[in-house]
């Protein structure tokens, strides 16, 4: 209210019915405050307070919505806050309090104190966040006006993503508020000085409307905010059958190469999108291509440009992709992050007193390989005595951890050999081999003196999300870690290394059906290939050249039973003839 205004009712929602005998006492005060900075004593609160109705000693409420009339009307300026004190007293013990519903509000707007038989309360109130239900009525001498709506931009100009914050200078005043924002995020609001994003370039209208008691209006401004272009952030992510790698969240695929699947999730609205795949020759105009990578050991970088009419910004990664070879894999996704505090993603493994012992995160390997060592995020270390904890891979059976397929290794608790805020590194004596899905299950010993947690990624509140890798052991029995299907990754990162591939078909006396000639060949200059194979047998096939490490470097279509070749750097190398029935020559 922007007039003075005087305050007749006051109603409050109860939340039962009062039937003890009881008096009620209420006081106002304008105050300037917005709540309550700390605790205080009732006689401090009530300085200044009017009386402005006293019960009958007798006096008690009904269920639901309690309106009185004040005793002592009170003439309230409108240009300030309301603070409203109530003391109820009883000559005995009352057997129910004076309840009322709340709504919960942002700082402190409530304080009560404990009840006293008679008198003022003599302790210090408790403060919280719940803001009673109550409610005044005026005479029609405020003198209350017609709104009229208007507001204030604090930015009129700004880029995309950015924020603009809108101030309200109705008058009248205005009770309720009704903005529509155009190009806006959100696109209304009730609140009196709303903040919204504009996340694309353009000029967008906003609308206000008012409303009190004695009418509505409203105001248009048809372009209040002028949205600029900002220059791509470029992000993307991708998938596939492999692993996920540790440390730039690429793709890990097993020795016969693989599909991966690319999604671009650039900030911005790019105009146009440009991928670049090195290694294979390859780019793409496309959102989301899909990139077929070689079988034999190598890597590849992966590079996007998005662009739009405010410029254009480059991602590149190199090595992004890996086939065949050693690296460090995890369960997190792209763009994930362990979340080291989120109650959802510490969980403690604690054999002694304890919810549960162990904790195990599952990978699925899309081909034959080894773990040599493995590597747990531990955090809050507590260690005393003798106690270990206890690592080991595991074999899987219906999604679960089954039994174990490596020896349990102990690391002691003593000379910080478990990290407090970080990796704790296990490497195993001899390499671990796994042909299918596998768990690495992390604990302590059964008489443990050790406790840590390890963090994950919070639930990721995703319906098709909804499995999770990570598991932990409950009275016996291993659970889902999230419950629920609640789909989280732990932060356990093996080391994996992809087996050479076996059972490959091999064409009799292959050794005599390949010769190079000349062999050594000088380096850039061509060699000949001929195969001792019928032609129709060479149809479809082709030559690939490795490194000794098994690095592919070379692959050309087989033109017949002489193929021309060329190699730059010198070395010695493995050639082999894929032929299009699987059969192999090796040379």
């Amino acid at each position: 209210m922007n007039s003075e205004c005087i305050l007749t009712d006051i109603e409050w929602n109860a939340a039962s019915e009062m039937t003890d005998a009881r008096s009620m006492s209420i006081y106002l005060v304008e105050t300037d405050a917005t709540e309550f900075v700390s605790s205080s004593m009732w006689t401090n609160e009530i300085k200044g307070a009017t009386l402005v109705y006293q019960s009958p000693d007798n006096w008690s409420s009904t269920a639901g919505a309690n309106r009185i009339t004040l005793t002592e009307p009170f003439v309230y300026s409108g240009t300030k806050n309301l603070k409203v004190l109530v003391h109820v007293s009883a000559s005995t013990r009352l057997s129910k309090s004076t309840e009322c519903f709340y709504t919960v509000s942002s700082g402190n707007k409530h304080q009560k104190w404990s009840l006293v038989y008679s008198g003022a309360p003599t302790s210090s109130g408790t403060l919280d966040r719940n803001r009673p239900d109550i409610k005044f009525y005026y005479s029609t001498a405020c003198g209350v006006n017609p709104p009229v709506a208007d507001f204030n931009p604090m930015q009129t100009s700004v880029f995309e993503g950015d924020t603009v914050t809108f101030a309200d200078r109705s008058t009248g005043p205005a009770v309720r508020y009704n903005w529509t924002f155009d190009g806006g995020n959100p696109t209304t609001s009730t609140l009196a000085n709303p903040e919204v994003i504009y996340m694309k370039a353009g000029t967008y209208p906003v609308n206000l409307q008012v409303t009190n008691t004695e009418g509505t209006n409203t105001k248009t401004l048809q372009q209040a905010i002028t949205v600029s272009a900002r220059k791509p952030v470029t992000q993307f992510q991708s998938s596939s059958d492999g692993f996920i790698k540790h440390t730039d969240s690429g793709q890990f695929l097993p020795l016969s190469g693989g599909q991966v699947q690319f999604e671009h999730h650039s900030l911005y609205y790019p105009e146009t999108i440009s991928w670049t795949f090195g290694g294979i020759n390859t780019t793409s105009k496309e959102d989301n291509p899909a990139v077929n990578y070689p079988e034999g050991r190598n890597k590849y970088s992966v590079s996007l440009v998005a662009a739009n009419s405010a410029g254009q910004h480059e991602l590149s990664y190199q090595d992004y992709i890996q086939v065949g070879g050693t690296a460090d894999i995890w369960n997190v996704r792209p763009g994930e992050t362990p979340d080291q505090t989120h109650s959802v993603g510490a969980y403690v493994a604690n054999a002694v007193g304890a919810t549960y012992s162990k904790v195990a995160e599952r990978f699925a390997a899309p081909a034959k390989g080894k773990i040599t060592k493995v590597q747990v995020y531990t955090q809050n270390v507590t260690q005393s005595g003798q106690g270990y904890m206890t690592l080991a891979v595991y074999s899987n059976k219906n999604g679960l951890p089954d039994q174990p397929i490596s020896p349990e290794l102990k690391i002691e608790g003593g000379d910080n050999r478990i990290n407090p805020n970080g990796y704790t590194t296990v490497t195993f004596e001899e390499a671990v081999s796994v042909s299918d899905t596998f768990h690495i299950v992390a604990g302590t010993s059964s008489a443990s003196y050790v406790t840590f947690t390890v963090p994950a990624v919070a639930d990721r509140k995703n319906p098709l999300l909804n499995t999770t890798s990570s598991f932990r052991r409950f009275s016996g029995l291993w659970v889902d870690l999230g419950e629920q299907n609640v789909s989280t990754s732990l932060n356990i990162v093996p080391e994996f290394t992809y087996e050479n591939p076996t059972g490959l078909n091999p064409i009799p006396e292959a050794g005599n059906s390949l010769k190079v000639y000349p062999n050594p060949a000088a380096p850039g200059h061509a060699f000949q290939v001929t195969s001792g194979l019928d032609e129709t047998m060479l149809q479809n096939s082709q030559i690939h050249i490795y490194t000794l490490d098994g690095r592919l470097v070379h692959r050309q279509k087989v033109t017949g039973k002489q193929t021309e070749v060329y190699l730059s750097q010198p070395g010695t190398y493995i050639l082999r003839l894929n032929q299009e029935k699987g059969m192999v020559i090796v040379r």
